[in-house]
């Protein structure tokens, strides 16, 4: 059975979180409807008491609205550092890495291919 329009352009998100690492995986597109869902993800992060983040954009579509990702991702940032944290983010769409490093949000350290790649990373970057 096919998707409605609705329900192909619904994004959610779901939390795994284990000690000091928290990942959200997202499935959808990052539109402007779907603000609601984005608003409801960054109070999850910043309700975790995980300090070490991992965004997770493999099931996110190349479509997207680049004013709503940056708004998304300087909250979830600000999130993040208010906890002395570090994000990561994995298996971002090129546009969408490329419409956050134009803007100063993101550097190529805090990208990886997959999920695999990102935790390696913040396990080399929360070496203390």
């Amino acid at each position: 059975m096919a998707k409605s329009s609705e329900e192909a352009n619904r994004l959610e998100f779901f939390l795994a979180e284990k000690g000091p690492v928290l990942i959200v995986n997202l499935v959808g597109p990052l539109l402007k409807c779907n603000a609601d869902c984005a608003d409801e993800c960054i109070q999850a992060v910043t309700a975790s008491s995980a300090r070490w983040v991992i965004m997770n954009f493999r099931d996110v579509p190349p479509e997207f609205d680049e004013e709503v990702c940056v708004s998304i991702y300087s909250s979830l940032k600000k999130a993040v550092w208010e906890k002395a944290g570090c994000m990561k983010l994995s298996a971002v769409h090129p546009e969408l890495r490329k419409a956050l490093m134009k803007r100063g949000l993101l550097s190529d350290d805090e990208v990886a291919n997959n999920l695999t790649e990102a935790l390696q990373k913040l396990a080399l970057t929360s070496v203390v």
